[in-house]
């Protein structure tokens, strides 16, 4: 998400951002559309989508790989893959001046926004990771200071969240990995619900110990039957792994990410353009309140009475 501007508070340390703008909310709003519905909703059909469409959770997943390339390097790369097969040293050597690699801290999807479709995805809306009000170098604090009272608890990585893990693991970039396939994870069972989902993250916090592989649950979850590709399945898992040594890194995330996105195709069809088929569209508000070059309808404000009866329009910082 760009920052567009910003103003400093003189005379104090706060500094109030503007940021893109994002008409269709965030991430989490996404969850509210396929979550289990009540036996007596009559808007539930047998042709309502039940899963989430694999091509948005594909976007989501490169534009949050994307998001993690230009913490780590400072470079906005091309989109469209032309290089994401470049090394890091190149990459860098396209940086002016030194950068050092940050690491968001709370990524989850609250931070993530939908803004307005753009080509060649105008089915879908573009995701784009904000709040970085908790970001911070990776290497400029000890272990332990850069564990304080960050992020969001259900989100945190194993060697942030489980104590037992901090003197094993260090925080490096991995572990923002591990938060993006937890993003990716929850899209991919949003059908089991949000309080569901939440069960199974606070649940995983406490033991970190739930799976043969040594990662996130993505199988054998009683009551889940949505249906995706291999290839998704087992990059998520990865992503997941509890062993931050065991995660991809984050180019190599950014390219597998895009590989994957270009396999799909050939599975289920292009999925560019505004047209998609049905089964692939998503379910997502597109009203747009305050689009450029439209008018906002304010509230009516109360009038008050001058001194010879006549009513006067309110003064500004009247109360």
């Amino acid at each position: 998400m760009k920052i567009r501007s910003f103003v400093e508070q003189k005379g104090t340390l706060n500094v109030r951002m503007y940021s893109d703008y994002a008409p269709s909310g965030d991430l989490e709003l996404i969850f509210d559309y396929y979550a289990p519905r009540d036996a007596t909703d009559k808007t539930e059909t047998s042709e309502t989508p039940k899963q989430i469409p694999e091509p948005f959770i594909w976007l989501v997943f490169y534009a949050l790989a994307e998001a993690l390339f230009a913490l780590n390097t400072g470079v906005c790369a091309k989109t469209g893959g032309a290089d994401t097969g470049t090394s890091l040293d190149d990459i860098r050597k396209k940086k002016k001046g030194p950068w050092t690699s940050h690491q968001h801290a709370d990524i989850k999807p609250k931070n993530i926004f939908l803004a307005s479709p753009e080509d060649p995805y105008g089915a879908y809306p573009k995701p784009l990771l904000g709040d970085f009000d908790v970001a911070q170098p990776i290497r400029s604090q000890s272990a332990s200071a850069r564990r304080q009272e960050r992020g969001t608890p259900g989100w945190k990585a194993p060697e942030t969240e489980n104590k037992d893990l901090h003197p094993v693991y260090d925080i490096t970039s991995k572990t923002d990995i591990w938060a993006v396939g937890l993003v990716i994870w929850e899209l991919m069972h949003a059908s089991l619900g949000t309080e569901r989902l939440e069960l199974l993250r606070s649940t995983a916090a406490t033991n970190f110990a739930f799976h043969a592989n040594d990662t996130f649950p993505s199988e054998r979850i009683l009551g889940w039957n949505a249906m995706y590709t291999q290839t998704l399945h087992d990059l998520v898992t990865r992503c997941l792994k509890i062993n931050p040594n065991q995660r991809p890194s984050f180019i190599e995330l950014r390219k597998e990410v895009w590989e994957g996105m270009q396999r799909l195709k050939g599975v289920l069809g292009d999925f560019e353009g505004v047209d998609v088929v049905e089964r692939l569209r998503l379910r997502f508000e597109r009203g747009d309140e305050f689009a450029v070059g439209g008018v906002a309808e304010l509230p009516e404000r109360k009038k008050r009475k001058g001194g010879g009866g006549e009513e006067l329009a309110p003064m500004p910082g009247d109360t």
